[in-house]
């Protein structure tokens, strides 16, 4: 049986926003299974051509205000170094236990200047 996803869930998987979605589904880059339900076998087939950079409708602009990207087009990445590079900068950036330690100097810088 095929894996159905949803517009948000298709969403947060491409990296997209929901309305890039449903041009997606308009201009048939997606694929509707079911109303608003997409195969998620289309969906990663597209996510491996954004990586990949088949689909250039990315490389101008991109929504990235609602991102929470883990991946890049390869076309905007000049090597792998530079790629790994990113991925464990992503990484280091979403590490909870960091943000929590940034959060408390933060307070505590606060707390000294408003003294």
């Amino acid at each position: 049986m095929k894996k159905l996803l949803s517009l948000k869930e298709t969403a947060e998987e491409l990296n997209v926003t929901i309305a890039t979605v449903r041009n997606w589904l308009k201009t048939s880059v997606l694929l509707s299974s079911q109303g608003n339900l997409i195969d998620k076998e289309n969906v990663l087939s597209v996510k491996n051509k954004i990586q990949k950079g088949e689909i250039k409708r990315l490389d101008k602009r991109r929504n990235r205000c609602h991102l929470k990207s883990r991946f890049s087009p390869m076309s905007y990445l000049d090597s792998k170094e530079v790629n790994s590079f990113i991925i464990k900068l992503t990484n280091l950036i979403n590490d909870s236990d960091l943000r929590e330690k940034m959060g408390r100097n933060a307070l505590k810088s606060v707390e000294f200047y408003s003294k």
